[in-house]
């Protein structure tokens, strides 16, 4: 909810792509902790970063909506 709230107050596409650069990383190493998991089998652990991994896209989509906004 918090990076909503965030991308909401980007006045400027310069602030998104900031946000969008975070989100990219993060999204990084949820991905490397995932295979790890599934690697070694965890299912529990890799179902709940998928999940964070949902938000992220979740987030990432909202940041394109935004910014068409500000064009």
């Amino acid at each position: 909810m918090m990076m909503r709230m965030q991308i909401e107050e980007c006045e400027s596409e310069e602030e998104l792509a900031d946000l969008q650069g975070k989100l990219l990383n993060e999204e990084i190493s949820l991905s490397k902790i995932i295979e790890s998991s599934l690697q070694s089998k965890d299912f529990s652990k890799a179902a709940d970063y998928l999940i964070k991994m949902r938000y992220n896209q979740s987030s990432l989509n909202a940041i394109k909506q935004r910014s068409e906004t500000l064009l």
